[in-house]
């Protein structure tokens, strides 16, 4: 296999508002560290897939469609081989007006220069000749994140809970090129990136992360997967409550995820040598009820918003699946049973919101109704959801184990 990586600064250049807090609603012209995507291209002999890994709270649906209709058309890649993934910074730039003016306003600028610098970097990156690599995979924990939701007096709320065990599993990737140096990395990890709300633009804790791992490996890009982490935050935490932190805490928390990385790295490795890329999109509508809350009738959007599954083979072993939703992390959780290399990653290729499982929206709490309005929503996602989700995962993930057979 060949790999072909690029990393690009995406920094705005003029004061901009900050999208994911509602609290947070003035403009900012202040840079506390740049904000990047990350470009990675593979082709084996017959097959190519391009993965896009931005400093960004996620993808406008729109816009992926349009961008990869056009890198498709220029370049000839199939539409279905392009991901357009956000670590889901809520220190960048909001990317989307489908959304509640709360959490950013859009940019429409910052949006074409965002459109034209990736289509710039898609040729040049393409016209280059990739990097013979085989892939090492590490395998390990972290404990920075927690489970965020407690019920209080018969409420859910955002509350710490240790009771209830967080996905902690972390994983990291490794492109090995043929001199066995390192040619680029993926970290796989499950955890809201919301360990300050300071009105400054960065990459947060999963940038400081990223840039500890890449400068120990002379400056190679590494980018950053977010996992199903709809119902995970940073573990801040004073006087049984979380807190957001300072500048401070964000590197600290960046510095400690790097550290589990390269510690995890003295690990035993899986390699893998033989590869055969193939991928796959899926699509599965969810429908939402009509909110009785007073939900303000023009900002209801359809009652339904489809959940997009992309899934991406390195081979029948190393599997990615990536979807356009908040995914709470019992559907990451059921999705790596299939194989220890299976890896869901959310944010991905647009956004619907969050997806929660039966149980919490029967007992609400935000990841199942307090977000809607700030999603622009009908109302709650109906129930019974969580069976036909599984069962498309289970139908995906099949075909994974049906294909090795081949």
């Amino acid at each position: 296999m060949r790999l072909t990586v690029k990393e690009i600064d995406i920094t705005p250049s003029t004061p901009i508002s900050l999208a994911g807090f509602a609290h947070r609603d003035t403009y900012t012209e202040t840079v506390y560290a740049p904000i990047l995507l990350k470009m990675f291209y593979f082709t084996d002999d017959k097959n190519q897939f391009l993965l896009f890994v931005a400093d960004l709270i996620w993808w406008d649906d729109q816009f992926v469609e349009d961008m990869s209709v056009k890198i498709s058309k220029d370049i000839g890649i199939d539409a279905n081989n392009i991901c357009f993934h956000a670590t889901h910074n809520h220190s960048g730039p909001q990317t989307s007006n489908k959304f509640s003016k709360e959490l950013g306003i859009l940019d429409e600028g910052y949006i074409k220069y965002l459109y034209n610098t990736i289509l710039r970097n898609t040729h040049e990156l393409l016209m280059k000749i990739g990097e013979l690599v085989t892939v090492k995979v590490y395998k390990g924990y972290s404990d920075i994140g927690i489970y965020r939701r407690k019920k209080h007096e018969g409420q859910i709320l955002m509350k710490p809970n240790e009771d209830i065990p967080n996905d902690s599993e972390l994983t990291f990737i490794a492109f090995i090129g043929m001199d066995e140096s390192m040619k680029g990395g993926l970290i796989h990890f499950a955890c809201h990136p919301t360990s300050t709300d300071i009105n400054e633009i960065s990459s947060e804790f999963i940038g400081a992360c990223c840039r500890k791992v890449s400068n120990r490996f002379n400056g190679v890009p590494v980018a950053f997967l977010q996992g199903f982490t709809g119902d995970i935050r940073p573990n801040l935490v004073a006087n049984g409550d979380f807190f957001r932190g300072t500048a401070l805490h964000m590197e600290e928390l960046g510095e400690r995820l790097a550290e589990d990385v390269i510690r995890i790295m003295a690990n035993p490795s899986q390699r893998f040598t033989n590869f055969t890329l193939t991928s796959s999109m899926d699509s599965l509508p969810l429908y939402f009820d009509e909110s009785h809350d007073g939900h303000p009738a023009s900002a209801m959007l359809d009652e339904w918003r489809s959940l997009k599954l992309q899934k991406f083979m390195l081979n029948d072993q190393l599997v990615f699946l990536f979807c356009n939703a908040e995914m709470v992390q019992s559907y990451g959780l059921f999705a790596k049973q299939y194989g220890q290399f299976v890896l869901p990653v959310g944010y991905s290729n647009g956004m619907i919101g969050y997806v929660a499982n039966d149980c919490q929206l029967r007992n609400g709490g935000y990841e199942a109704e307090q977000f809607i309005n700030y999603f622009n929503l009908k109302g709650k996602l109906r129930a019974g959801s969580e069976v036909l989700i599984k069962i498309q995962l289970k139908k995906i993930m099949e075909e994974v184990h049906n294909e090795s057979d081949i």
